[in-house]
């Protein structure tokens, strides 16, 4: 029993630790203590008596209204695809800011397409390689990436540029989260920039009708390469 007890806390207590260094706790973590709490749960809830009865009572109530705690729309990736697939073509090359976001982009948009991130081109976007990422991030000096990974570009073709929306600077405190606002407004400038010499034409914008998403919202500009 107490090493059902020390298990939950011993774990949190830990995570909470690891995360004054470098902050990057959020409640998705608490799933693989999620087992020893509810025993532990059930243990009390045996021996409570009525208190216990009527917690269970109410745990059932909660579970059956679930979905009324869960978020409507965690992600408004589904409305940038629905917005921008019409207007892609085989071998257009997508830029994802965030790098963690390049398989959720994937799903959403159509099969043919060319992926890269702020890290440089991205060989399978169906998943995120989380090996010294946040070392490669740093190393990977914005102008040049950019140059580089646009340099396959060829005249005519286009390039859709996925940014997260960043307005909400607490939630973005973490070492990485940091870095990755600040290659998202990098690499947002260099576009630009391309468009004002001519190197690239802005040929759409998404999402238009943005209903709000709680965990991840990104925007998208289509440019086309002159």
């Amino acid at each position: 029993m107490w090493a059902l007890i020390a298990l939950p806390f011993a774990t949190l207590l830990l995570a909470w630790l690891a995360s004054q260094i470098t902050p990057a706790f959020v409640s998705r973590y608490f799933a693989p203590v999620l087992g020893a709490i509810m025993l532990l749960a059930a243990w009390g809830a045996a021996r409570s008596g009525v208190v216990g009865l009527v917690a269970i009572v109410l745990s059932i109530v909660f579970v059956v209204h679930l979905s009324s705690y869960a978020p409507q729309y965690k992600s408004d990736m589904k409305d940038v695809g629905a917005e921008m697939t019409p207007l892609l073509h085989p071998n257009d090359l997508v830029v994802v800011a965030q790098p963690e976001q390049t398989p959720l982009t994937n799903y959403y948009l159509p099969a043919g397409l060319r992926y890269a991130t702020t890290l440089g081109p991205v060989k399978d976007p169906t998943y995120m390689n989380w090996v010294y990422a946040l070392k490669r991030l740093r190393a990977a000096n914005a102008p040049a990436t950019f140059n580089r990974v646009l340099a396959s570009l060829k005249p005519g073709q286009q390039v859709l540029y996925v940014r997260p929306l960043t307005e909400g600077a607490q939630n973005w405190e973490a070492s990485w989260t940091q870095l990755v606002r600040r290659r998202s407004a990098q690499w947002g400038a260099l576009f630009e920039a391309d468009v004002a010499n001519g190197t690239l034409k802005q040929v759409a914008l998404a999402p238009h009708n943005y209903r709000g998403a709680c965990c991840v919202a990104d925007s998208a500009v289509l440019y086309q390469k002159t």
